[in-house]
């Protein structure tokens, strides 16, 4: 028992409390970027995926220079990784062609954003939301429990890796929904999200829905609310090169 107790120890340090600077006029700066379908076949190795992935981080950071950061909202997921791994195929059966093998890019998934979450969390706190896509529906929630397990003893990040595959995050008079994007249809979205969280909806005033899915930047408003769909920085293979 100790021995496992030891070993558990090493995966899930007690790291020491970050303490941050109170500031005026603070504001929560959200990072995402979806759909990177990481072990996806294409010209790039998972290591230079995870080198464009972080400077990514790094470049949005650097643009938020001079606004006073208090928290940075971070969806993961949204097609994070190329398939549902060992049967190489989306969740429904779509067959896909990845760049190694299933084990390889999960950990080598989860390793990256542990990495980006690393990052952020010595500028600010880190609110993670775990979106599920249409590629990798079951094991995008197996890896934000790893995430969240990763972390579980470290105050300066907080994981919401509930069953839901439709996130809400309340700042201030802001709204946001987070979802893929493939099941709802896009002028249903403000109605359920009143439907789904009325209290919340009542509280706030500016509300917005994030999603990706289609890999390209498209904005819409239903009702007053805003439906972005955000870009995604994924290669393409070669069946979108075609």
């Amino acid at each position: 028992k100790k021995e496992i107790e030891e070993f558990a120890a090493i995966y899930s340090p007690k790291p020491s409390p970050i303490h941050y600077v109170d500031s005026e006029d603070p504001i929560a700066y959200e990072i995402s970027l979806p759909d990177i379908h990481y072990g996806k076949l294409h010209n790039y190795s998972l290591e230079e995926v995870d080198k464009q992935f972080m400077h990514a981080v790094g470049d949005l950071v650097r643009k938020a220079d001079g606004l006073n950061i208090e928290r940075f909202i971070l969806p993961i997921g949204n097609d994070g990784m190329n398939s549902e791994g060992m049967r190489m195929s989306t969740t429904k059966g779509t067959p896909q062609q990845d760049n190694a093998g299933w084990k390889t890019t999960f950990t080598g998934y989860w390793n990256l954003m542990v990495k980006a979450i690393d990052y952020l969390k010595d500028i600010a706190p880190v609110h993670v939301i775990v979106i599920s896509g249409n590629h990798d529906f079951e094991r995008m929630f197996y890896a934000g429990d790893v995430i969240s397990g990763w972390y579980r003893n470290d105050l300066s990040v907080i994981v919401d890796n509930d069953f839901s595959s439709r996130k809400y995050y309340e700042y201030g008079e802001n709204m946001l929904m987070f979802t893929h994007g493939d099941k709802e249809k896009t002028a249903d979205m403000p109605l359920i999200m009143a439907t789904e969280q009325p209290e919340m909806f009542a509280r706030t005033s500016n509300r917005e829905v994030h999603c990706g899915h289609l890999h390209k930047e498209m904005v819409n408003e239903y009702r007053g609310i805003k439906v972005r769909f955000l870009p995604s920085i994924c290669p393409n293979d070669e069946w979108h090169k075609q």
